[in-house]
């Protein structure tokens, strides 16, 4: 896991990355210095699941991914199934470039977990 995360924080624009369970508990991160891991894993976790319990309101099935973005940064979540991976983007981030090569290493971290 721990090479899969060191590849993510290689790409450019990328913070920091984390894998949480589903309840917020940080199983493995790298992020740069002065981010609280622990607080963004609690915090994005529970944005996770209230959207995710919207969409089976809506009837939209699974959710797979949900992009947060702000004014000074952006946020990417990805459903591991059993876990969340969270990616911590600056504002001015090639976000098609990071998604698709996130999208390379979800299997792996799916058979990490």
């Amino acid at each position: 896991m721990e090479e899969v995360l060191s590849f993510i924080t290689s790409l450019a624009g990328v913070k920091g990355c984390l894998v949480v369970g589903k309840d917020g508990l940080v199983i493995e991160s790298r992020v740069w210095s002065g981010i609280n891991d622990e607080l963004i894993g609690a915090m994005i976790a529970g944005v996770f699941t209230n959207v995710e319990n919207s969409m089976e309101e809506l009837e939209g099935g699974e959710l797979v991914e949900l992009l947060i973005e702000g004014k000074g940064e952006k946020v990417f979540a990805f459903n591991l199934e059993t876990a969340l991976l969270i990616v911590l983007l600056e504002k001015e981030v090639n976000l098609g470039l990071v998604k698709s090569s996130v999208e390379e290493t979800i299997e792996k971290l799916k058979a990490l977990l």
